[in-house]
């Protein structure tokens, strides 16, 4: 079956919800490299920070997931941590309901990240398995990172327009960004409650950030009376910093809370 492509980077409806029968499919990029050991703050390392991510997204997974006491399986993962060569910390796709009861195993901070590398695994990943999820919700790319390493450079633009441009019928791929760290901006999120979102490129302090909300997706719309509902500005580019560690929070749910969810699946 050949894997369906977008004529057009247009936000798709996104309206198909997450299902035992329909998971979605998430691929989690972790930057493994040596800068994860440096600190944001005094005691905390960016990957220790990037562990309280993937910690807080299963957490957010489980609660959408919840069935009574039971996880239902209504998100599937790949892990993949990104170094000169990317590596699949879980070796295959995990369901959230395996995720919830397994340790993740530690990653050692060595090396030198490649984004440009692990974007074309992701995308060979997604490439396999689109043809099989098409009545699925869009999957989604979650990169963590450290804006520092190997190709970051225009070639991966054009990665990531190939992996939006493939679609299922609920909409083309999204692309999640977040940098771990908190001097993404050039003004600083003083009140994580308040903040709207990165509304233009004027407002990151780099060029390689700069590069990041480009290939960035628009948040889609979501559901005002779901439950999860957060208050981004509608169209916001899934990018930010993961402090303070709200903006995480809430962008990661907001990313799941395009769907009205069903509880009977």
């Amino acid at each position: 079956m050949p894997v369906t492509r977008s004529s057009s980077l247009a936000v798709g409806p996104y309206t198909h919800p997450p299902t035992a029968d329909t998971p979605k499919y998430i691929i989690l990029i972790i930057d493994g490299s040596e800068a994860m050991s440096e600190e944001v703050e005094p005691g905390l390392t960016r990957m220790q920070l990037a562990a309280l991510c993937i910690n807080q997204a299963i957490q957010t997974m489980v609660e959408f997931s919840l069935r009574g006491n039971t996880v239902s399986p209504r998100f599937h993962m790949t892990i993949l941590v990104n170094r000169t060569e990317p590596i699949d910390l879980l070796g295959s796709v995990h369901s959230i309901t395996d995720l919830a009861s397994i340790q993740i195993p530690t990653i050692l901070p060595i090396g030198e990240a490649n984004t440009e590398a692990a974007f074309k695994t992701a995308l060979t990943y997604l490439q396999h398995y689109l043809p099989g999820i098409q009545d699925c919700p869009a999957p989604m790319i979650c990169n963590l990172t450290t804006l520092q390493g190997r190709g970051l450079t225009p070639n991966l633009i054009a990665i990531a327009s190939e992996i939006k441009s493939l679609i299922t019928n609920d909409g083309p791929v999204l692309i999640q960004n977040i940098y771990l760290g908190n001097d993404l901006l050039a003004e600083p999120v003083m009140d994580a409650c308040a903040w709207r979102g990165i509304l233009a490129q004027r407002d990151l302090s780099t060029p390689t950030s700069r590069l990041l909300y480009n290939i960035s997706s628009p948040l889609p719309p979501f559901t005002q009376d779901d439950p999860y509902h957060v208050p981004f500005d509608e169209g916001i580019k899934m990018f930010m910093p993961a402090l303070p560690f709200q903006l995480f929070e809430t962008m990661f749910s907001a990313s799941l809370s395009t769907y009205k969810l069903s509880y009977h699946s």
